[in-house]
């Protein structure tokens, strides 16, 4: 099976956790694993530094278990404030749709609300792939820019009811999705992996 990560994080440099493993599990049970991120951390190298809307690529990352094997694609972005999270949901769209088009994807793994989530949803259900929202978080919360955080809350319940499953990691998350208006049949506690 071909799988799709989208997440909006830098997946190379983000502290290990969920992500990796679940991505990497997959990988190492045979599948194919692909990721979608984000540079979020990101610096301007000098003052004429603005970025590039080039994708980079990552081959064959493992970063939580050795062999495994995750083909991580960057979509570039304009590195301007507010602009590089404009920019990249909109190099991001043309991203996912390639990847979902080149890599023959049969399932997409969404970690992404404000970034990223709308045009996944939006692209899965054009090529009539299941979506899998993997809900660690309350996105909202993690915004910035107080002011943009019920526009994000409004794309967080939008993303959570259009998606084929929500898998939660705790309880509380798995409340608070339900909080959200989200229909109970589609939630699925997915507890956090743990390799002992």
């Amino acid at each position: 099976m071909n799988v799709l990560f989208v997440h909006e994080v830098d997946w190379v440099k983000k502290p290990v956790y969920d992500l990796h493993f679940v991505a990497e599990g997959l990988s190492l049970r045979g599948h194919h694993v692909y990721a979608i991120d984000y540079e979020d951390s990101w610096k301007r190298s000098s003052f004429f530094d603005f970025g590039s809307l080039k994708t980079r690529e990552f081959k064959g990352v493992s970063r939580a278990f050795p062999g495994a094997s995750v083909d991580v694609r960057r979509p570039g972005f304009v590195k301007i404030p507010v602009l590089s999270r404009i920019s990249a949901a909109i190099t991001s769209y043309f991203e996912i749709k390639k990847t979902i088009r080149d890599k023959s994807i049969d399932a997409v793994v969404l970690f992404s609300v404000p970034t990223s989530g709308l045009q996944t949803i939006s692209l899965a259900r054009k090529f009539k792939i299941p979506v899998f929202f993997r809900s660690i978080e309350i996105y909202n919360r993690l915004v910035p820019y107080r002011v943009l955080r019920p526009i994000t809350k409004l794309i967080e319940k939008r993303v959570y009811s259009s998606v084929d499953a929500v898998l939660p990691n705790t309880p509380q998350y798995q409340k608070y999705v339900i909080s959200m208006g989200v229909t109970e049949s589609i939630v699925r506690l997915l507890p956090f992996p743990m390799d002992t």
